[in-house]
């Protein structure tokens, strides 16, 4: 791999590790594995995924005629995490899922939040000899 290859992936990395989905219709969010818990740092629910649940995207936790929380499966799947769930609002008119980048509080990229949050990555790295 090249250096300049080897940037680019790291830039990539560091892009999709400060991204969190805004929940529109949920249909694109996937329940164990997109960070969707919260637009402030990337989370996503922990645990094991039950068997017939692996499959589950936001939208199956809403109810299909209100867009609301189902809150007896949220209750059933997610106990320790219904409150946090029930305070994201996706949308009522079925817009489509986006992205907040967490590198800046608007939730927007902009080159300086990037090379801010590149430069607190790299300061997170362990210093090699």
């Amino acid at each position: 791999c090249s250096h300049g290859w080897r940037g680019l992936l790291e830039g990539r990395d560091l892009l999709v590790s400060k991204l969190s989905f805004v929940i529109g219709n949920g249909e694109g969010i996937k329940v164990w594995s997109d960070h969707w818990l919260s637009t402030e740092c990337p989370s996503t629910p922990y645990g094991p995924a039950p068997e017939q649940y692996q499959d589950l995207v936001v939208a199956d936790l809403l109810s299909r005629e209100t867009k609301e929380w189902n809150v007896p499966l949220l209750e059933t799947l997610f106990p320790q995490l219904v409150e946090t769930i029930v305070l994201l609002k996706p949308s009522k008119t079925g817009g489509q899922d986006g992205y907040a980048w967490l590198g800046a509080r608007s939730g927007t990229y902009s080159t300086r939040s990037g090379y801010y949050a590149a430069i607190e990555h790299t300061l997170e790295q362990p210093v090699t000899t």
